[in-house]
């Protein structure tokens, strides 16, 4: 069977199904109604979970206490009403996350004032905050960072 761009060999399958995908490396167990149902782990993996009951809500969770305190997911659960032998696909979003904490000196030797825009781009990434340090939660690297004289 081929969806959203794969393929997942599969029995026939009776009722609905669903296809999950979840961004990161780490091992998570995925849930069907509370029962878990799949251990999976790696970028890029899909799971395929069967037994689904078409036209009916169905609760498909991650436990999210596995993941890296660096991982980037909104919910912990998904409810979703597939049709009959259709399928749908759950994304637990989990892409892995490099914060970082820095600090800006001025051309005096002196820390930035509170409150300045630290931008990638043009847009606003951080506001610098008391001793010049700035925040940023996801650092790609590679980036260039200006600092605005506008403060708040």
């Amino acid at each position: 069977m081929a969806v959203g761009g794969k393929v997942v060999a599969t029995p026939r399958l009776e009722n609905a199904f669903a296809l999950v995908d979840l961004e990161t490396e780490a091992d998570v167990t995925l849930y069907l109604e509370n029962r878990p149902v799949v251990a999976k782990g790696g970028a890029g993996k899909i799971a395929l979970l069967t037994g689904l009951q078409p036209y009916a809500p169905n609760r498909i969770a991650i436990d999210v206490d596995l993941l890296p305190i660096t991982a980037d997911v909104e919910a912990g659960e998904r409810h979703v009403v597939p049709g009959f032998r259709q399928a749908v696909r759950v994304t637990f979003g989990g892409a892995s996350q490099v914060p970082v904490t820095f600090r800006l000196i001025g051309p005096d030797g002196e820390p930035l004032p509170p409150g300045l825009e630290v931008l990638s781009g043009w847009q606003v990434a951080a506001i610098t905050g008391y001793d010049g340090l700035v925040f940023l939660p996801d650092l790609e690297g590679g980036e260039r960072l200006s600092v605005s004289t506008r403060t708040y």
